[in-house]
């Protein structure tokens, strides 16, 4: 299966490290009405029939949480049966689903925010990624953002690029 991040690197699974460049960085982090949410920039695949993959979000973020998933169809694309889920990974390198997913009929020939809740409830991992259409489905011109809301404050995910330091220990 063709993925790439969301910068267009391709990223292969069992090899492709979760901090590696080809995952590219959340682009803002901070909170939005008292809630822990991140961002990407705009995201326009140059290979409109591969996977997307978010940048990783670390574990401590999101187990046993329920948190909520997006992504802003800014530019829309073609009318196919993309989907959308979020995947967990033990290791950084190997991602099964987390949950059944989010949507497996999004509507990326539709402009605008497309929200899903995930319930991470009894869930761990170490990483956890948001995946648009990993049954590559040829979207064409699809252009747009991706979100997560709803994380856990504290954590370092200064690797991600995004900042902090995480809560004091003492």
């Amino acid at each position: 299966m063709a993925q790439i991040g969301i910068g267009s690197a391709t990223i292969t699974d069992g090899t492709t490290y979760v901090t590696d460049a080809a995952y590219s960085t959340w682009k803002n982090a901070g909170k939005e009405g008292g809630v822990l949410v991140l961002s990407t920039g705009v995201v326009d695949p140059t290979d409109t029939d591969a996977a997307v993959l978010s940048p990783g979000i670390p574990g401590v973020l999101c187990n046993n949480r329920k948190i909520a998933c997006a992504f802003n169809t800014t530019t829309a694309g073609a009318n196919v049966t993309s989907d959308f889920g979020i995947q967990g990974s033990l290791d950084g390198k190997n991602w099964v689903l987390a949950v059944a997913e989010l949507s497996a009929d999004v509507t990326p020939d539709v402009t605008g925010l497309q929200t899903f809740s995930a319930d991470l409830s009894d869930v761990y991992y170490a990483w956890y990624r948001l995946i648009w259409n990993d049954g590559l489905d040829d979207n064409t011109t699809w252009a747009g953002t991706f979100h997560v809301a709803g994380l856990a404050d504290g954590g370092n995910v200064e690797l991600l690029g995004i900042g902090g330091v995480g809560s004091d220990p003492s």
